[in-house]
């Protein structure tokens, strides 16, 4: 159902790319995306970046096979290595299709990397990538975009000046042991 309902996508709006909402699921209880729209839409790249932002992970999305003849995963990164495919497919794509039914389910767990908020160093992935869509903002003058973002890294750079503030340093606890 889900690569139907996105080939339907790209098909009625004549892209290579389409996006559905998807479910985030938590232990019991799962929610729909927050802040996703709530109608069928062709987004230009910018406004696909904008509107999208938290929906760029390639597990929901459908992309023509051509979108891939200069587009890679980088295979050093592990982490948010689909957000910089999914930004580079946007940009080339020039017009993504959205799709408002939630077709796919995310699980969350505990140990999950994206479900903490304490800085992990794989996080510096999510910062570089994050670095070159704020270029991208900047030379499109997408200003929301690029508040949006910037928001985003601030946060985390935060996140992990407060954990390095916040940790024991290990001669202290080998001290106390």
């Amino acid at each position: 159902e889900l690569y139907e309902y996105l080939y339907g996508l790209i098909c009625k709006y004549d892209t290579k790319i389409s996006v559905c909402n998807y479910y985030e699921v938590h232990e019991k209880q799962s929610k729909v995306c927050p802040d996703s729209p709530t109608r069928e839409h062709k987004f230009s790249a910018e406004e696909a970046l904008f509107r999208l932002l938290r929906m760029l992970s390639v597990w929901h999305q459908l992309f023509h096979r051509e979108m891939f003849d200069h587009i890679s995963f980088d295979e050093n990164m592990s982490y948010a290595e689909d957000l910089y495919v999914s930004f580079q497919a946007f940009v080339n794509a020039g017009a993504i299709a959205y799709g408002p039914q939630p077709m796919y389910y995310y699980r969350r767990h505990e140990a999950s990397v994206t479900k903490s908020f304490k800085w992990n160093p794989k996080h510096l992935g999510y910062i570089t990538i994050s670095d070159d869509i704020l270029a991208y903002a900047q030379a499109h003058q997408c200003q929301e975009l690029y508040l949006s973002l910037r928001n985003a890294q601030l946060n985390m750079l935060a996140s992990f000046l407060r954990d390095c503030l916040l940790q024991e340093p290990a001669d202290k606890k080998s001290a106390r042991t």
